[in-house]
Formats: C-alpha cells, sequence, structure tokens
C-alpha cells in the first residue's frame, strides 16, 4: 500500500542551453565579454590568466599574469610587467605567446595565442603609469629584478607604496613596461549536460576564420 504521506517529487525543469550554445559567432562575443570582465572585475576567474612564452633555452615557461584591458575591435590584451623580467627577454627573442583561462562559475576554457608587442615608452605606457595606485608602482621600485636571487626575505624590504611625485618614481617607471598580445587564434571550450562545444576561431590575414572541433 502507497503510503498516504510519501513524498511526491515534482519533475526537475529542464536544462537551459545559453544562445551561444550552438552559434559560433554568438560564442565568439561571449569569450570577448568573459575576457572584459576579467579586466575589470579582480573576482573574475579570467583576471589572472596564465600566459606562457618561450624560454631562452627553448623550453615553455609560463605565470599568472592580471589582465589589465581587452581591446575586442584590435583583438588584443593588455599587461603590465617589470622590463628586466625574465619573460621580457623570452619575448624579445620570440614574442610567440599562448594565454590560458577557465571558470568553473561558467564552465568555459578559454585558450589564446598571439604575438606580443613590448612598449614601455609611449604616451599610453605614460599615462597607464600615472593612472595606477601608489601601492602597484611600489613594485616597480624593487631594487633587485624579479627573479633574482636574494640573501633572505627580511633583508629585502621594497616600498609598501610610491606616489608619482617621490624621486624614486623616475627610476622606477623605467622598470615598467606594458605587454600587448594580439590575439591571432581564440580556442573555446564550454561543458554542458546535454554535450560540450568546442570551437576555433582565428584571424589569418586579419579575417576571420571559425570551425567546431569534436570536444
Amino acid at each position: 500500500m502507497t503510503d498516504a504521506f510519501e513524498t511526491v517529487q515534482s519533475p526537475q525543469p529542464p536544462i537551459e542551453e545559453p544562445a551561444f550554445y550552438n552559434d559560433l559567432e554568438t560564442t565568439l562575443a561571449h569569450a570577448w565579454t568573459l575576457l572584459e570582465t576579467g579586466a575589470k572585475d579582480r573576482r573574475s576567474a579570467f583576471h589572472a590568466p596564465s600566459v606562457a612564452s618561450i624560454g631562452l633555452d627553448g623550453s615553455p615557461q609560463q605565470r599568472s599574469m592580471i589582465l589589465r584591458k581587452v581591446d575586442v575591435a584590435n583583438r588584443r590584451l593588455r599587461f603590465n610587467t617589470d622590463l628586466r623580467s625574465t619573460k621580457i627577454q623570452e619575448l624579445k627573442v620570440s614574442p610567440a605567446v599562448s594565454v590560458l583561462a577557465y571558470s568553473a562559475a561558467d564552465k568555459v576554457q578559454l585558450r589564446l595565442a598571439g604575438r606580443a608587442d613590448l612598449d614601455a615608452s609611449s604616451a599610453l605606457a605614460d599615462a597607464v603609469w600615472s593612472a595606477m595606485r601608489d601601492q602597484s608602482r611600489a613594485a616597480y621600485a624593487q631594487p633587485a629584478a624579479p627573479g633574482a636571487m636574494i640573501e633572505a626575505p627580511a633583508a629585502y624590504v621594497p616600498p609598501l607604496e610610491l606616489r608619482a611625485n617621490e624621486p624614486t618614481a623616475i627610476p622606477a617607471r623605467e622598470h615598467f613596461c606594458l605587454v600587448q598580445v594580439e590575439i591571432t587564434s581564440l580556442e573555446w571550450v564550454y561543458l554542458h549536460l546535454h554535450g560540450n562545444r568546442r570551437a576555433h576561431f582565428c584571424w589569418p590575414n586579419g579575417i576571420m576564420a571559425s570551425r567546431w572541433l569534436a570536444p
């Protein structure tokens, strides 16, 4: 006999498919939107992607970098870095760059490839430096190059703040550099219960080509 108090489970609502699920154009637009959000929101999973370069010994090298700006029209990502860092020497030899980010909340992985352009002295670099917070400027006033060997952490204390009008700001500015990556390839992976989606976009000669890939 059926228990009169037996709980009857209500049917689960259907799982929705997003607008970009089967549409390449909308997929690409959503990818750029995620990157733009990453540049603005430090809580976004796309705020600090992994950026890989080719090491001076030919081996792959990667590190997390803060995504500062996204220029969708020109397919450019902008990062800040120290001119004394090893990655600068690597990019001078080979400007090839790979960028990887994954958001568990969005269930999206983006893998991008492009070429890096180093900019340490343009009007844009000056403007970005002037607009930086004092705490961010201080990182470029460190006396030793990033990754250099030091005797002990306690013996090496960089400034906590660096105002633009302080004397040490001049040499600190000389260490500051923009890394602008022009994206030539973007691969998208999206996880969904109805079936995963994978797509590839590239711009040979500046003209976009897109296609679906097996997930």
